[in-house]
């Protein structure tokens, strides 16, 4: 009850504090003292960063077929809402990553078939 009058008290605060846990929980860096080893970091950076931009490319590619595509996006969704309002951290985005892959999947096949039809497309003007 005090967190829900604090939250019609402080709307813009709420707001301010909800967008952080948002980033927080979708950092491809950790805050904990034990990762800030640069080896580290890097890992983390080298393995999320790519699968992120991969799904944000499929997730562009399935536009035309949002019907499809909506069901692998509940659980993505729940979750960033969900931890916007309780507690932000990248732990809690690990049950999203699964769907987060398939888009992943999406956007990595989207780019191979276009390098493939492209060689072949160059391949063509050669003959």
């Amino acid at each position: 009850q005090a967190a829900i009058e604090w939250i019609i008290d402080n709307p813009a605060q709420f707001l301010r504090l909800s967008f952080k846990k948002f980033l927080r929980t979708w950092s491809p860096l950790p805050n904990y003292e034990q990762a800030q080893s640069l080896p580290h970091q890097l890992a983390l950076f080298c393995s999320y960063v790519p699968v992120m931009l991969l799904a944000f490319y499929g997730l562009w590619r399935t536009r035309r077929h949002w019907r499809y595509a909506w069901l692998p996006l509940v659980p993505v969704i729940t979750i960033a809402l969900l931890h916007m309002v309780v507690m932000g951290s990248i732990r809690y985005r690990l049950p999203a990553m699964a769907c987060i892959i398939i888009f992943s999947g999406k956007g990595l096949s989207s780019l191979t078939r276009r390098w493939i039809d492209g060689a072949n497309d160059r391949a063509s003007y050669l003959k």
